[in-house]
């Protein structure tokens, strides 16, 4: 395509692209709008509000390389956009929002592909794939940053001579007490410090290896910045009062401003790219020029499968909704050296929302008493689902987490149990120490993402699933390794 009819061609082709992209999130808007409120709602998530007009801006840029390559239909980008459709069907039917998310996403820059072609989608290659940075991701590493935050900030302390108390994700020095959470954890500042920092090292750097250098170098600035803030917080109490850090969140934005200028400092000082900072270049030859109307075709076949995607999955949950009366297990009686079950205490109970149906006792040993739980799930969607964030093992109103972990034990029939412990603690109160594990289809599991899988198969092939969770739990005097002996023999003797 030559001439002065290409520029306006060119312009039709970015029109016709930006209609079956908003045809694309029209049609997977429950995606969409979930991933839109999390970015609103969840602190940690609000970078990704500027993460498209970010993208739309590097492709801008590209402006002068774009108009250098002829654009033409990619049939190999509309297989894989296919393909990407038929993973976001997977993840609805099987309710796995991570995988709805990132093949909805992977959506958009597969359109372009499909649209314009390889050596277009070549050309703007990191701007499409910035895109990725929409999606909510990351909240699985929480824990571990929680835990970290903890052990480095005692740590510090510590060494700075001040007497410290640690438990967990608790300490106290002589002023008063802190506990991490999750907005302690430095999720928000790894996260939009991640994001940042792959745009700088795009614009800064040309050489792969000082692109991935530079990114891994702002992983780990981002977690020693929330380390020396919670440092600086407790070290501020300790000197001036807890009053003084009564309201700490401004702390959090000078360190993520110093950690911002660190990153312009180093895209600075070590980059590779002369004269205009990061036009990218591209070789290869040009796509072989596609007439407007098979470019409307190709539209028209990703407009018909993403348009046809939710109705599948819908068809293929209804088929798979069928209700379950049954429950995955039932209380045990009659166990030898246990007395009960009874009424279980008031103060512990797992929380699990949707259609249930829950059993509940305490049964009384010659050690302590065990609370035990099972919660079946009477048909399984996505607004009753046994695996999501929301489902607790405790009620985090009431109790705060201490520690997680996983183990095996041996069951009454001298099989072997595989579980997850969480241990637990109400303030000025009690410990908890609690097992639980998931029953899908008769067997029990402790993997989240086994249960998952398993769900979907069944939706695939039209089957409802019998599912569910059951947790124990004791008390904690002192001693959580005594209290994980009482939960040993609770499951020997009652557990089948």
């Amino acid at each position: 395509m030559t001439g002065p009819d290409r520029p306006h061609n060119t312009r039709r082709l970015w029109l016709l692209a930006g209609i079956v992209i908003v045809s694309v999130v029209i049609a997977l808007q429950d995606s969409f709008a979930a991933m839109l409120r999390l970015w609103l709602e969840i602190d940690h998530f609000n970078h990704c509000l500027l993460i498209a007009p970010v993208s739309i801006w590097l492709i801008w840029r590209q402006r002068h390389v774009l108009a250098g390559i002829t654009p033409g239909v990619s049939w190999a980008g509309l297989s894989v956009f296919v393909v990407v459709a038929g993973l976001w069907i997977l993840g609805e039917t099987g309710d796995i929002a991570v995988l709805q998310d990132f093949a909805a996403v992977g959506l958009i820059p597969l359109t372009v592909w499909v649209l314009f072609g390889t050596p277009t989608a070549r050309a703007i290659l990191f701007p499409l794939g910035y895109l990725f940075f929409l999606v909510p991701f990351g909240a699985f590493l929480i824990p571990q940053l929680m835990a970290f935050t903890a052990d480095m900030t005692v740590a510090a302390v510590r060494a700075s001579g001040v007497s410290i108390y640690h438990d967990g994700l608790y300490f106290a020095i002589p002023r008063g007490s802190f506990r991490i959470i999750e907005a302690c954890s430095g999720i928000r500042m790894l996260m939009a410090g991640i994001a940042v920092g792959t745009l700088f090292a795009y614009l800064n750097f040309r050489s792969w290896w000082r692109r991935i250098v530079f990114i891994s170098c702002v992983f780990v600035l981002a977690i020693i910045a929330n380390w020396v803030r919670a440092y600086i917080v407790v070290m501020m109490a300790h000197i001036s009062g807890m009053e003084v850090i009564a309201d700490h969140v401004w702390l959090g934005y000078v360190i993520f401003a110093i950690l911002i200028v660190i990153m312009l400092w180093g895209g600075w000082r070590f980059s590779d790219i002369d004269g205009d900072a990061g036009v990218q270049q591209v070789s290869g030859g040009p796509a072989k020029p596609a007439a407007f109307v098979t470019t409307l075709v190709a539209a028209s076949v990703i407009v018909v499968a993403v348009t046809s995607a939710p109705m599948f999955a819908a068809t293929m949950m209804e088929r798979a909704a069928r209700t379950i009366e049954q429950p995955v297990a039932t209380l045990p009686s009659g166990v030898d050296g246990w007395s009960g079950p009874v009424d279980p205490a008031a103060d512990w109970f797992p929380v699990f929302f949707g259609d249930t149906t829950t059993a509940a006792g305490r049964y009384s040993g010659s050690a302590a008493a065990v609370d035990m739980f099972v919660i079946s799930y009477r048909s399984l969607s996505p607004q009753s689902e046994l695996i999501n964030e929301t489902n607790r093992v405790f009620d985090p109103g009431r109790w705060m987490l201490v520690r997680e972990t996983t183990g095996t034990a041996v069951d009454a029939n001298g099989a072997s149990l595989a579980y997850a412990e969480t241990e637990i603690y109400e303030f000025g109160k009690t410990r908890r120490l609690i097992r639980h594990w998931y029953v899908v289809d008769g067997r029990p599991f402790r993997n989240r993402v086994a249960v998952k899988l398993i769900e979907l198969g069944n939706i695939l092939r039209g089957r409802p699933t019998a599912a569910g969770v059951i947790a124990i739990s004791t008390p904690v005097y002192g001693d959580t390794q005594q209290a994980g002996r009482v939960l040993d023999a609770f499951i020997a003797a009652a557990v089948r």
